[in-house]
């Protein structure tokens, strides 16, 4: 009897052990589970191209604009795309800017601190410029490379106005401006500035200005106080950049795109490298997919027909030219 007693302690032990191990059995299974499918995923990294002055171009005065997935337009479509898509794990992201206005250049930054926020890696590749608006979107990044000869810095904020006050006394040509405020014609170039105008203008750059410092203070990971220091609009080389910690290290795109497929493997334990998204193209087809039912346009299967109004209806909804530009 002592004996039976016996075996069924045994027999209630290994079950017990049995019962605790099928969690942590199931567990590693699911584990290796996962490895096996980020082997076999279709994780990618995507390449994106910003090149030109930086610009809400919404429709500019040529077709040129939209044509070019490199334009400040494509490259911000592409970038939430990237956001969105759950494959991508990387983005590099190809720059070569001397700057532009600086609501865009705020914009396609926040892009790009969005996607580092939700662990997408960004790598910035400097071209020949990314000067001022271009730093702007690339001091978020991840990390930025550059080549030892590239111009970029630039970090700060100006406003051209120009004064034709003497050369239209000289023509004799006299500007009668009919206004609802002492400030609504302010800049105007008819008349000599007055000293509050230039205070408030003053005031609207030192703000812009602010953003900026603060903007390259978070993305570098450095103290505002030497941020001033070399944010006095001055340019730097590829060189100097990295002396200045204004990038990461020196190197063209190759290996900004290197850096991002080791990275990428280290973190999601693979074996191949990614597949290599370079969006080359325009974007200009998804627009007109996603715009064909305002326009009434005729459908056939594989074609569209555009009329001369429907080609015309579609010219205008990009025309826009910026009043002033600040960069």
């Amino acid at each position: 009897m002592y004996l039976k007693n016996q075996d069924r302690i045994y027999i209630i032990i290994i079950l017990i052990v049995c019962l605790v191990s099928v969690p942590f059995t199931l567990n590693a299974l699911s584990n290796h589970q996962d490895v096996e499918d980020k082997s076999a995923s279709d994780y990618k990294i995507s390449v994106i191209s910003l090149a030109g002055m930086i610009a809400n171009s919404e429709g500019s005065d040529s077709i040129l604009d939209f044509e070019s997935s490199a334009s400040p337009k494509n490259a911000l479509k592409l970038l939430k795309k990237a956001l969105k898509d759950k494959h991508v794990k990387a983005v590099v992201l190809k720059i070569n800017s001397p700057g532009g206005t600086v609501s865009m250049s705020q914009t396609i930054a926040k892009k790009v601190c969005q996607l580092v926020a939700a662990d997408k890696l960004v790598v910035v590749s400097m071209g020949d410029l990314a000067a001022s608006g271009g730093y702007y979107i690339a001091c978020g990044a991840s990390r930025i490379f550059a080549e030892p000869g590239t111009l970029t810095g630039s970090i700060g904020v100006i406003m051209d106005l120009l004064n034709f006050t003497g050369l239209t006394q000289k023509l004799g040509i006299t500007a009668n401006v009919i206004k609802s405020g002492p400030f609504k014609d302010i800049g105007s170039p008819f008349r000599p500035m007055t000293e509050p105008e230039h205070k408030i203008l003053q005031a609207i750059i030192d703000d812009t200005y602010s953003q900026f410092v603060d903007a390259v203070a978070k993305g570098r990971k450095m103290p505002i106080d030497k941020v001033k220091l070399i944010a006095n609009g001055s340019i730097y080389t590829g060189k100097q950049a990295l002396q200045n910690h204004l990038i990461d290290e020196l190197g063209d795109y190759d290996d900004a795109l290197d850096y991002a497929q080791k990275y990428c493997q280290q973190k999601y334990h693979l074996n191949e490298k990614l597949k290599v998204d370079k969006n080359h193209g325009s974007l200009i087809f998804e627009d007109l997919e996603a715009n064909m039912h305002s326009f009434n346009l005729p459908i056939r299967t594989g074609s569209t027909i555009f009329s001369d109004n429907d080609y015309v209806s579609f010219i205008k909804r990009y025309n826009h030219v910026p009043l002033w530009i600040m960069q």
